[in-house]
C-alpha cells in the first residue's frame, strides 16, 4: 500500500522519467546533435568547424563541452526518477511486516535517493545557470550584434551551436521546482506555526486551568480552617458551659 504522499511523488516521478525519457530519445526535439563549446569569457559558442578545431578549443583551459554537461543531467535525471519509482513500487508490494524487518535499510534507501536526487537537482542549476550554460542555452545571443548598412543587428550565425529546446526545458524545469519546493516550505512553515500556536493555547489553558484549581484549593482550605475554627468555637463554649456548672 502506498500512501497518499508517496503516491504524488510517484506520479511527480513517472512524468519526469516520462519527460527526461523522451528528450533522452530526441523525441521532444532536443538538440543533442549539436555540440556547443565555449569558455567562460566568451558570450556566444565558438565557431568550430571540423573535428579538429572542436579538440583544439577544449584542450584550452577553461573550455567547457556544454552539450555533454546537459546530456548527463538529462541522463542523470532519467536515471533518478526511475529509481525513486522502483523503489516507491517496491515498497508498496511489500507487507507490513516486511517493512518493519527492513525498516532500517528502507530508511538508508530514502535518505541516499534523497541526496541523489539533490546532487541531481544541484548539478542542474550550476551547469543550467553557470555562465557556459547561459551561453549556449542562448541567454546573451540577443546582445551578440554585427554591423550592417550603418546599423547594429543580432548575429545569427552562432544559432546553429545554441541548445535553445534543452536550455529551456532545464530553466523552466528548475523554475518550477525551486517554486514548488517553495510552496512546500510555506506550507510546512505554516502548518508548524500553526500547530505551535495550538500547543500554546493549550498549555495557556491548561496553566490557567491549574491556577484556577489552585484558587479552588485557598477556598477549601479557607472553608476548612472557618470549619474548624467553628467546631473549636463551639467545643470551647461547651467546656466552658460544663465548667459553670
Amino acid at each position: 500500500k502506498i500512501g497518499r504522499m508517496r503516491k504524488c511523488v510517484l506520479m511527480l516521478a513517472v512524468i519526469m522519467a516520462v519527460v527526461y525519457g523522451l528528450f533522452q530519445l530526441s523525441v521532444l526535439g532536443s538538440d543533442y546533435e549539436t555540440l556547443c563549446i565555449t569558455n567562460g569569457t566568451l558570450y556566444h559558442p565558438y565557431p568550430y568547424t571540423n573535428q579538429s578545431e572542436f579538440d583544439e578549443f577544449l584542450a584550452n583551459p577553461g573550455s567547457v563541452n556544454v552539450s555533454a554537461r546537459f546530456s548527463t543531467i538529462i541522463l542523470f535525471g532519467l536515471v533518478s526518477n526511475v529509481v525513486i519509482i522502483g523503489y516507491l513500487l517496491l515498497r508498496g508490494a511489500m507487507s507490513e511486516e516486511t517493512k518493519g524487518r527492513y525498516g532500517t535499510t528502507f530508511v538508508l534507501i530514502s535518505m541516499a535517493i534523497n541526496v541523489m536526487w539533490i546532487v541531481q537537482f544541484g548539478m542542474l542549476l550550476g551547469f543550467r545557470f553557470s555562465h557556459t550554460g547561459q551561453v549556449c542555452s542562448g541567454d546573451f545571443s540577443k546582445y551578440i550584434l554585427k554591423e550592417q548598412e550603418e546599423d547594429y543587428v543580432r548575429d545569427d550565425s552562432y544559432d546553429k551551436y545554441l541548445l535553445r529546446q534543452t536550455g529551456n526545458f532545464l530553466y523552466f524545469y528548475s523554475i518550477i521546482s525551486l517554486v514548488l519546493c517553495s510552496l512546500a516550505l510555506c506550507l510546512v512553515f505554516t502548518c508548524g506555526c500553526c500547530t505551535i500556536g495550538m500547543g500554546s493555547l493549550h498549555s495557556f489553558s491548561e496553566i490557567e486551568d491549574f491556577f484556577k484549581r489552585m484558587d479552588s484549593v485557598s477556598d477549601i482550605m479557607k472553608n476548612y480552617q472557618e470549619k474548624m475554627f467553628k467546631e473549636y468555637a463551639e467545643k470551647a463554649s461547651k467546656e466552658q458551659g460544663h465548667q459553670s456548672n
